[in-house]
């Protein structure tokens, strides 16, 4: 009796080994499959942000060359003046538009693109890039820096932040304190104003959804 009792106390104690180790070995294994998944999130938002920063690279040099072809890329033309900045542009581009059902078609943009860079003051939105570090997207959402100017009315505020499948880039100008403070006469120092452009964000491709502008 006394060797039966030993042998089912060795027996449980044997049993409970077994499955102490198990639910070791699952808490181990699930440990692993948590640290995997993390890892593998963290790379695919990694490549997410590489593929937006080349994205925007792609659009800084079409902005630096002065590109239309390039710089339509963006857009899936033709666009509706709802959604873009195009009133007012020129009577021969206004002519154009109007008898394009009010939208900016691939041929308007290549013919009049000398003209609408001015107009979008696509010189100061390729200036943003050469003030925001597009690298610093890599483990942000919005990035932003401002530009002062010695002797200027004005200083340049350019931005770029996003939102989800949205990415809203933006540049302008606006007062600059110290030169308004050195220049007490002049009533009006600066031409305030800010572009912002919307893009469709798609993890491959932006797109130009809106414009605005205020000022």
């Amino acid at each position: 009796m006394k060797n039966l009792i030993i042998a089912i106390v060795l027996s449980c104690s044997f049993i409970a080994c077994t499955e102490s180790k198990k639910t070791e070995s699952k808490t181990v294994i699930g440990g692993d499959t948590a640290n995997v998944l993390t890892s593998k999130k963290a790379e695919g938002k990694m490549l997410h942000q590489h593929r937006l920063i080349e994205e925007l690279t792609k659009l800084q040099s079409a902005l630096e060359n002065k590109n239309p072809e390039e710089l339509g890329n963006f857009f899936s033309l033709p666009v509706r003046d709802t959604a873009l900045i195009i009133s007012e542009v020129n009577p021969d581009f206004d002519q154009q538009r109007a008898a394009n059902n009010n939208q900016l078609t691939k041929e308007m943009l290549i013919q009049q693109f000398s003209r609408l860079y001015d107009y979008w003051d696509l010189t100061e939105f390729s200036n943003l890039f050469k003030h925001l570090n597009l690298k610093e997207l890599e483990d942000k959402n919005y990035i932003s820096n401002t530009y002062h100017i010695k002797n200027d009315g004005c200083y340049y505020i350019y931005s770029i932040k996003v939102i989800n499948k949205e990415v809203i880039i933006s540049y302008g100008t606006n007062s600059d304190d110290v030169y308004r403070q050195q220049h007490p006469d002049e009533e009006e120092v600066c031409e305030e104003y800010q572009w912002t452009w919307i893009f469709l964000w798609d993890g491959h491709h932006l797109q130009v959804k809106k414009q605005l502008i205020a000022g």
